[in-house]
């Protein structure tokens, strides 16, 4: 939240702030799921990056979480730190699958 500014100016940084969404990869760097890709809020991904569960790859260049002491860079893409074994499993053939896949 930003630290100065109107109650108004804070809800609006609020709002521009659950519009950005985290990639979340597997300890080896592979998306957790093929389609959809798993994606966390911002809020889910500052706790888990506290917790020590997940680490920042890639950021947001202009966006940040600031705190009342810290300043946190709002990351784009982060990867767990214990890998998370996947079941292999062939998508479904659908048609929104293939729309996916192909555009």
């Amino acid at each position: 939240m930003r630290k100065n500014g109107s109650l108004a100016e804070q809800r609006a940084y609020m709002y521009k702030l659950d519009s950005h969404f985290v990639l979340v990869l597997n300890a080896d760097y592979q998306p957790l799921s093929d389609l959809p890709l798993r994606l966390w809020s911002w809020q889910e991904t500052i706790k888990s990056l506290f917790t020590g569960k997940v680490q920042g790859v890639d950021i947001y260049p202009d966006d940040e979480v600031q705190a009342a002491n810290i300043d946190v860079p709002l990351p784009s893409a982060i990867a767990l730190t214990e890998y998370l074994p996947q079941p292999h499993q062939t998508p479904a053939l659908t048609r929104r699958n293939v729309y996916l896949r192909d555009r």
